[in-house]
């Protein structure tokens, strides 16, 4: 545990930018931007990057005025942003709520305090803040034990009380803490993010969903069957998901 606890600490694999397809580039752009607080770092003819600072694309948005919406399919469940510290998600999540967002749910996972919406394509969004690892709990073997508890929303808000919240943008620091997708069959994507890209199991929920990770963090990738085992991959005009980064740190 200790040297888990360590690791986390320390430039690590982690996850870099998410790129989606999308047909609304403008409405995309705009959510990302105004709703978020990311920033346009550039724009072309068809892409256009976002980041929370210059030197980390967060994600990237490509046009396809052909792309359609597809439900029932493999890929992005939800891409998950994380913001440094617990006044910031509260900051985050009052300006989104000020800007009329939509919220899916909210959940405290006793690792993490996150909050869910979708964006103008009905992509999944988690925005969460970590707790420190030493807090995270584990079972007598030490294995972490992620839960989904409700989030005490009123004690959240109450971290902006006295405190200067004027909206800027997301905090700089912010990253993307993890993807979490949706497979087809869990035993074969098990079998690819272990043996092949080399993450380590960190908790698995019955035969439906896991959590990966490297160095010693809760998740840096979680799949699930929770649309049916076999569940059919997108067509090629999908909108969605066509890849995300694991950087390395070296």
């Amino acid at each position: 545990t200790k040297n888990a606890m360590k690791k986390t600490t320390s430039p690590s694999t982690h996850v870099g930018a998410v790129h989606l397809i999308t047909a609304n580039m403008a409405q995309q752009v705009l959510f990302y931007t105004s709703g978020i607080g990311l920033k346009l770092l550039r724009q072309e003819e068809k892409t256009a990057v976002l980041g929370a600072n210059p030197d980390q694309p967060l994600l990237t948005l490509t046009w396809n005025p052909a792309a359609r919406r597809q439900r029932g399919t493999t890929g992005l469940y939800h891409m998950a942003i994380r913001v440094p510290d617990r006044f910031e998600l509260a900051r985050t999540l009052a300006h989104l709520a000020q800007a009329g967002a939509e919220f899916e749910g909210v959940a405290d996972h006793l690792v993490s305090e996150s909050f869910y919406l979708k964006d103008f394509d009905g992509n999944g969004i988690e925005i969460y803040r970590d707790r420190l690892p030493d807090e995270w709990p584990r079972d007598s073997l030490g294995q972490l034990k992620m839960d989904t508890k409700p989030l005490d929303i009123d004690n959240l808000i109450g971290e902006l009380v006295d405190k200067p919240s004027n909206w800027e943008g997301i905090h700089p620091k912010t990253d993307m803490g993890h993807v979490h997708l949706y497979v087809s069959t869990l035993g074969d994507a098990l079998r690819f993010y272990i043996e092949i890209i080399g993450l380590e199991q960190m908790q698995k929920l019955d035969t439906t969903a896991a959590f990966l990770s490297a160095n010693g963090y809760h998740h840096h990738v979680a799949i699930n069957t929770w649309l049916g085992e076999g569940a059919p991959a997108p067509d090629a005009d999908a909108s969605g998901l066509r890849w995300f980064e694991l950087v390395q740190p070296d």
